[in-house]
């Protein structure tokens, strides 16, 4: 038997085994899809198993995790259904139907290479946060793909396709229409503005108190479990500002920088009615007693911590100048180039001396760690202040810090301070 079409070739279609192996997999692949875009769209926190330590939060909040503000796992759900209702519709199809249900299967199995090595591509090489639940979606999708496309090898070589039908011939069209619709989705992707997730909100803490004023003021907050002096720790703005806000973060999170600079701007909006608290917080097992694990992006976090705290002891004045600096760029600075910018701006001798010799860096970060673990957050960056309902990750955008600001500390943008 010869197949001189491609109807023809899709009517050696996969045996019974085939297509319940294809078909399980896609109901795993569509319950995870599911379970991924209820978390996304009910705004229920990590998926299970993505706590600390995880790259989950990196790789679900970030813009690649979109497509025009649709969760990329509503796609996901969308393509496994597709593929079970191809699979439970081929042996019944007529001739004719059936080898159009088989261009669709084809299609779609294509796409999920494509898809897979996108964002598995994403994950390790750019966003360099690994979220178990996608890799599990992503390595299903490629070994439904595999078996699929074997199906059709197969299919050929039962039935002695001649020499000038090659494999190819049955994959060409689908690989272009999948090719089509990947680099639409990727282009898509790349182009269109990332609509953040609101960011997490913790009960209103009304045992916080805040007394004293200048180098005198306290902050007392969750019953006294985080207790601080803002001017004993690194400051951007006054200590007289009429709210401090105590900002956790760690100098190579991604979500930190961005929460980092919608505070800063926030600052201009509403001049000298707040100042920031910088509490470092490294997500590195080496410095923090409370992480277990520490992802490769983390590596430098402890040194450039230590960093920023060295600078602010030794040059107060100088520490916003390079906590700036330090925030700059898309990506995290490198120690090497902190290192080089720091001793620009204070005495090197000095800061060598206390790198190597003050015990009170590390003690400070571990403080900062407990601050983390008494808030309750399951992530990074934390906002906390006394009469705040405490933000946990990154605010979705500038206009929602602003919104959360006057709120809950009553900011009033009309409040200018003289030129």
């Amino acid at each position: 038997m010869k197949l001189t079409s491609r109807n023809e070739i899709a009517m050696a279609i996969p045996g019974v085994a085939g297509r319940v192996a294809v078909i399980a997999l896609s109901v795993i692949g569509l319950v995870i899809a599911v379970y991924l875009l209820w978390t996304s769209v009910a705004q229920a926190g990590q998926p299970i198993g993505c706590g600390e330590g995880s790259g989950c939060a990196e790789v679900l909040n970030s813009k690649w995790s979109q497509l025009f503000g649709i969760p990329v796992s509503a796609l996901a759900a969308l393509t496994y259904l597709g593929l079970i209702c191809g699979m439970l519709f081929l042996p019944i199809a007529n001739p004719i139907h059936r080898g159009k249900v088989w261009l669709l299967i084809m299609t779609i199995a294509i796409l999920l290479l494509f898809s897979a090595a996108w964002f598995i591509g994403l994950q390790v090489f750019y966003l360099k946060a690994i979220c178990p639940w996608c890799m599990t979606e992503h390595a299903l999708g490629t070994l439904i793909a595999l078996l699929i496309l074997g199906f059709h090898v197969a299919s050929f070589n039962r039935a002695n396709v001649s020499a000038k039908r090659p494999v190819m011939a049955g994959i060409t069209f689908p690989f272009c229409i999948a090719l089509l619709l990947f680099g639409q989705m990727a282009i898509g992707q790349w182009l269109t503005d990332f609509q953040a997730p609101k960011a997490n909100r913790l009960d209103r803490d009304d045992s916080a108190s805040d007394t004293g004023a200048g180098p005198q003021r306290s902050i007392t907050m969750l019953d006294g479990r985080i207790e601080l002096r803002p001017a004993d720790r690194p400051m951007i703005g006054s200590a007289d500002a009429e709210h401090v806000i105590v900002l956790l973060l760690d100098y190579c999170c991604p979500h930190c920088r961005t929460t980092h600079g919608y505070l800063m701007e926030a600052m201009r909006q509403f001049p000298d009615q707040f100042a920031i608290v910088l509490c470092p917080m490294p997500l590195n097992s080496d410095c923090n007693p409370y992480w277990e694990t520490t992802e490769p992006r983390f590596a430098e976090s402890c040194d450039l911590a230590r960093l920023a705290l060295a600078v602010w002891k030794l040059e107060p004045s100088k520490f916003p100048q390079f906590d700036q600096w330090l925030f700059e760029p898309s990506r995290p600075r490198l120690y090497a180039d902190a290192l080089d910018e720091a001793s620009d701006l204070v005495d090197s001798k000095a800061l060598g001396e206390i790198l190597k010799t003050e015990s009170w860096l590390n003690e400070m970060i571990k403080e900062n760690a407990r601050f983390y673990v008494s808030s309750g957050a399951e992530r990074i960056p934390v906002l906390l202040a006394p009469g705040f309902s405490t933000v946990v990750g990154r605010p979705g955008s500038q206009e929602e810090l602003n919104e959360i600001l006057q709120q809950d500390l009553g900011l009033n943008s009309s409040h200018r301070s003289p030129d």
